[in-house]
């Protein structure tokens, strides 16, 4: 609904990516926590805006969620049989702050990542705020600067592994056997080491988004753009990442923040 300007779709992504990360962070969501919902939303707001066409989109999108929960929950009653289910409480963030100072770092350059992407006129712009999303999922300061180098590297790795799969002119049952193998070797790497599993999310992101594109009939234009895309968006949430881990700027900012609140409340 605001692809319509790049500036509005900037404005209107980073205040979703704020609102989503603080629900995300208050209810200490789990690994990827907001990073999917951001990742829909950040592809659909660079795409042409169609009034007539979103309900279409959304009942796509619709869809293929039902299915994925259709399949988890019959995957859990299979896996229940076998391991007791164990009731865990929501444990909720009471640092308001916190949440707060982080969701609106997150919100502010993923907006700022968007709004780079389309100044610079990039042909699918949503490549940069998934890229920083990916590297401000990390849990450290170190962990971010680990995550930004394994994502550049692991990128550039895959994108010589999808240029060579793209050369093979492939067809669309080859496209969906290629989509289930590269799914079933992430999930199994993921877990154990983030640079292995980025080697195949990166073909496998470009299959989704790319397959049916006038781009990927050359795969020579194709992957130099799409490296330059994931390294900006990398470098852009590493410096995100710097500015959530710092302790010296979040004291100051819980300050000002606690200070305005307590005018707000003097004043009514």
């Amino acid at each position: 609904m605001f692809s319509f300007n790049p500036l509005v779709s900037a404005i209107a992504l980073g205040l979703l990516a704020f609102g989503v990360q603080w629900t995300a962070t208050y209810f200490r969501m789990k690994p990827p926590g907001s990073f999917f919902f951001l990742m829909i939303a950040s592809i659909a707001i660079c795409m042409p805006f169609d009034l007539e066409t979103i309900p279409v989109k959304i009942g796509l999108v619709g869809m293929g969620t039902m299915l994925a929960c259709m399949l988890a929950l019959v995957y859990s009653l299979y896996i229940v049989r076998k391991f007791p289910a164990r009731n865990e409480p929501v444990q909720l963030k009471i640092k308001k702050y916190h949440n707060t100072i982080t969701a609106a770092i997150t919100g502010i350059f993923v907006g700022l990542s968007l709004f780079i992407g389309n100044l610079l006129n990039l042909a699918n712009p949503y490549w940069v705020p998934i890229s920083c999303l990916a590297v401000i999922a990390g849990v450290s300061l170190e962990h971010i600067w680990q995550r930004s180098f394994h994502r550049v590297l692991g990128t550039l790795i895959g994108l010589g592994f999808a240029w060579v799969l793209l050369l093979q002119h492939l067809t669309p049952l080859t496209i969906c056997i290629l989509i289930f193998i590269l799914q079933f070797i992430i999930e199994m790497l993921v877990v154990r080491h983030y640079g292995l599993a980025v080697i195949f999310i990166t073909p496998l992101t470009i299959l989704l988004a790319e397959a049916g594109s006038a781009l990927s009939a050359n795969p020579n234009e194709l992957i130099p753009s799409r490296l330059f895309d994931i390294v900006l968006g990398s470098v852009i949430g590493a410096i995100a990442g710097w500015f959530i881990h710092h302790e010296q700027l979040r004291e100051k900012a819980e300050r000002q923040l606690r200070k305005t609140r307590i005018a707000l409340i003097r004043k009514s």
